[in-house]
């Protein structure tokens, strides 16, 4: 008896990924709490390269006969004062150490934005099979630790105790920081395109998004005072997965609130396919101080482009921001004809509202669906081969404006099959929220090819 796969895709708030940064302002304090030192990265690396110590051969993994352990760590806006710590601890090596033992500490003292090259050094040819750990402080207080091993087995306990060694020797070195005056703040103008392969088509700050694609709505790059939360919407088209997008929010100038050109905050996600992707910021206790901001928008860690918004000052004029009207369902422009590529493997798609049994019959078969439905697509596959992946792609196509024509919902969801089987690939609506009234498409490829696509309504 073949096995029955069940995908299940459970869409979140918004369906899109949604990033959030927030941040409390204290409602008696006319400031903006904002911490200018921090780590934004730390990762072990196999050696480094260049004057910034970059991280090269990332890994949590050595060989005993590795020269020496490297822990890079990227320190952002620290003032002059700062001080980064790495402890190395020994976690377990069996009978040739007590477990959970410090064995050695370095620690250096750091101003601004560059990379700190932390090392430790074998005290003989080898390092001792196991695992162990290096815990990374800012000043005196622990910020992450990096966990990892030595492959081998940890040595077993012998008749006579070894003879104590010197501890290893650890190092740091710290990568020279680039530095600049200003007197008198200002945004700097978006920085050239890098080459990233075009996955950004666009990005822009707004002041919403919509509910199931997190499309940018009230596009704008001014905003009104006390605005507590701002949207950087990233639209992306034909990522590879495991693509890393990362918004980084820095404050320009905001006056006596902030000092400038100082790093807020950061969020990372990796992501896949063509979608938006909601960067959100919120300023709680009064929102936003008056000022100018930058967003650095970052594709698999190399900087892509940059935005820049204001918050205007009480009784400042402010531009019409553009809000998108209702239109009735039809008003889309039709889907290009597709191009089909059946394998033969997938003999069809069934819509319903919900299955039955270990099969995953449908039940109430049929093409139109109520607002708080979960979207059901029964796939039948006969004699497929192992290993055949099989993707559900999910689509607003025609909501009357509520959402953009012809949007991808949610990322792909892939799953591996063979044999004959029924595979239920569902799709739920965001808690507390009602799907549009209109039309909606599902596709299934296999391994990569378009086989069947539906289209369904909500009504």
């Amino acid at each position: 008896m073949s096995a029955i796969l069940s995908a299940i895709l459970f869409a979140n708030q918004r369906i899109r990924l949604l990033l959030s940064m927030v941040f409390i302002i204290p409602a008696l304090a006319c400031s903006f709490a904002v911490s200018t030192a921090s780590i934004t990265n730390a990762v072990l690396a196999e050696e480094t390269q260049g004057d910034n110590f970059d991280p090269v051969g990332i890994t949590d993994t050595y060989t005993p006969d590795q020269p020496e352990f490297h822990a890079v760590v990227t320190v952002s806006n620290a003032p002059d004062d700062t001080v980064v710590k790495a402890v190395w601890v020994v976690v377990d090596v069996g009978s040739a150490s007590e477990p959970n033992t410090n064995i050695a500490e370095t620690e250096v003292t750091v101003e601004g934005s560059r990379n700190i090259d932390f090392t430790l050094t074998p005290d003989g040819d080898s390092w001792l099979p196991g695992s162990y750990k290096v815990d990374i402080f800012l000043n005196d207080t622990l910020d992450r630790s990096l966990n990892f091993t030595v492959t081998g087995a940890p040595e077993v306990a012998e008749a006579e105790a070894a003879e104590p060694t010197a501890p290893p020797e650890a190092t740091a070195t710290t990568a020279p920081a680039a530095t600049a005056t200003v007197s008198t703040p200002e945004a700097e103008p978006a920085p050239a395109v890098s080459d990233a392969g075009g996955l950004i088509a666009g990005v822009v700050t707004a002041a919403a998004v919509t509910t199931l694609t997190s499309a940018p709505v009230g596009v704008t790059d001014t905003f009104p005072p006390g605005q507590e939360i701002v949207h950087t919407v990233v639209s992306m088209a034909d990522a590879p997965a495991g693509t890393r997008l990362k918004a980084v929010w820095m404050v320009i100038d905001a006056g006596d609130a902030a000092p400038p050109n100082s790093h807020i905050g950061e969020t990372e996600a990796n992501v896949e396919g063509s979608q938006h992707v909601d960067f959100t910021f919120e300023a709680s206790g009064g929102g936003f101080p008056p000022g100018t901001y930058q967003v650095d928008i970052y594709v698999n860690d190399n900087l892509d482009r940059t935005v820049n918004f204001s918050v205007v000052d009480e009784g400042a004029d402010l531009p019409e921001i553009a809000i998108p009207t209702p239109a009735p369902v039809g008003s889309c422009p039709p889907l290009p004809e597709p191009t089909y590529q059946p394998s033969g493997f997938v003999t069809g798609i069934t819509m319903a509202p919900e299955t039955e049994g270990a099969n995953y019959e449908p039940v109430n078969p049929g093409r139109v669906f109520a607002p708080d439905a979960t979207f059901h697509a029964v796939v039948a596959v006969e004699d497929a081969p192992d290993n055949m992946e099989i993707t559900a792609r999910w689509f607003v196509v025609d909501v009357g404006g509520v959402e953009p024509c012809n949007t991808e919902i949610i990322q792909p969801f892939v799953l591996t099959t063979s044999g004959s089987r029924n595979l239920d690939l569902t799709l739920q609506p965001p808690p507390g929220v009602e799907w549009p009234l209109g039309v909606y498409r599902v596709e299934i490829y296999g391994n990569g090819n378009l086989e069947l696509d539906v289209d369904f309504r909500v009504e």
